[in-house]
């Protein structure tokens, strides 16, 4: 069946502030809110949430998480009337992704959990006590130069008063993790027609928890067509670079039509060096997904 791509939104640039030290690694303020706190400080067992919060034995408890140390700065801030908590939220978490940010998890309203949970467990802190409905979260990872990584806690809320606030966690870290994005994660970036970035590959291979969440996504979109496109800038001709990337397509192809997906729905692209902006900038090569539709 004729295939056709949705448009690509391909955006990678840098936003890094950089001093001695990585601990100079930031994101620009959100302009129209007042700091409340701010702080930086030697952390050895700060837990970043990677699932929703859920109540288990009369505990709430995050379906995943990740114990990390290093150097975490926090800033929370509190914004100007008629400032809505999704303006600040999409504000952090675009700059983020525009540095080239995989996304790990992704929730909003009651789907996340219990706000009260996120301020007195997750964050201690008082402020950040809002209404379910009225709250966004986001985990990231970026990776930094000297093999540094730094993730970042986004949580923005909205309280009763109708105030709102933002929590911003970076923690900065030698100790690289390998970590996959969330099924939420994929359903957002493909629902919203741009790519879905994968992970590097291991051996040609998806590691099985993202092959799991990646699935799972795609089982609930039983509508969808997906393209899988390959891209390689390592060396060789045009021709060898596409038909590496091809052959990286396919293989990540197959690992879904195993998990479960069919076949007729997925299709295999490989473009070289076509595309370089789709790859980051710490690797050679890259398999993305992208949502496409029938012709006709």
């Amino acid at each position: 069946m004729p295939m056709k791509f949705l448009p690509l939104l391909c955006i990678t640039s840098l936003f890094t502030l950089w001093g001695a030290s990585v601990s100079a690694f930031s994101l620009a303020h959100f302009e129209r809110a007042s700091v409340m706190f701010e702080s930086q400080s030697e952390v050895t067992d700060y837990i970043l949430t990677l699932g929703t919060l859920k109540k288990v034995d009369g505990r709430w408890r995050a379906e995943r998480e990740q114990r990390l140390s290093g150097q975490l700065s926090r800033l929370t801030q509190e914004l100007e009337e008629r400032r809505s908590e999704e303006e600040a939220f999409e504000f952090y978490r675009d700059q983020a992704l525009k540095m080239g940010g995989q996304e790990l998890f992704l929730c909003e309203s009651r789907r996340c959990g219990s706000s009260g949970t996120w301020a007195n467990q997750r964050f201690d802190i008082k402020q950040l006590y809002g209404l379910d409905q009225y709250q966004h979260y986001s985990a990231l990872a970026i990776n930094l130069k000297d093999g540094q990584q730094a993730y970042i806690a986004l949580y923005a809320v909205r309280r009763g008063t109708g105030r709102s606030y933002v929590q911003v966690d970076i923690l900065t870290t030698s100790n690289r993790i390998n970590l996959f994005s969330s099924s939420e994660v994929v359903t957002e970036r493909l629902r919203g027609g741009r790519e879905f970035r994968l992970p590097e590959l291991t051996d040609g291979q998806l590691e099985p928890e993202q092959l799991e969440a990646v699935v799972n996504a795609l089982r609930v979109q039983r509508s969808w067509y997906i393209g899988i496109v390959g891209l390689d800038v390592a060396a060789g001709t045009i021709e060898q670079q596409q038909a590496r990337s091809l052959e990286s397509a396919t293989r990540v192809l197959k690992q879904l039509v195993e998990g479960g997906i069919s076949e007729d729905k997925l299709r295999a692209y490989g473009v070289g060096g076509l595309a370089p902006n789709s790859i980051p900038d710490d690797r050679e090569t890259s398999v993305n997904l992208v949502k496409i539709v029938p012709e006709g």
